[in-house]
């Protein structure tokens, strides 16, 4: 068995050009560990179209085994035992006001359903 490892040197432009290579060698398997969800359906795709089993760490890949913490659920679960140690600390009380420009909301989506969330940028 051979392994191959290609440093993507945190740039999407090379994560796709290292995915290229990969490819071209026509691996029994791939395993990314890249962060740029710009490319991450095109290795995916480009991957499928060979038939190419992909396993993506950390960063969900369309039609990809995904190897990593779910981190809406790890966020939800975080703020609910938060919201409840409040509760019983606190009565519920919170002393603590974010300023302005801490209370930015956002929308994301999960790239693993596609469910939208509603959060704080903080």
């Amino acid at each position: 068995m051979d392994l191959v490892v290609l440093n993507s040197q945190f740039s999407p432009d090379i994560a796709l050009e290292n995915a290229e290579r990969i490819l071209a060698e026509n691996a029994d398997l791939v395993m990314m560990f890249q962060t740029y969800a710009q490319v991450a359906s095109v290795i995916s795709t480009r991957a499928r179209g060979r038939r190419m089993p992909l396993i993506a760490i950390e960063m969900p890949h369309p039609n990809a085994i995904y190897f990593g913490v779910d981190n809406c659920h790890a966020g939800l679960t975080a703020g609910r035992y938060l919201a409840q140690w409040a509760e019983q600390h606190w009565k519920g009380q919170v002393d603590v006001d974010l300023p302005p420009f801490l209370r930015q909301t956002v929308k994301t989506q999960n790239p693993m359903n596609g469910e939208m969330s509603h959060g704080f940028v903080t």
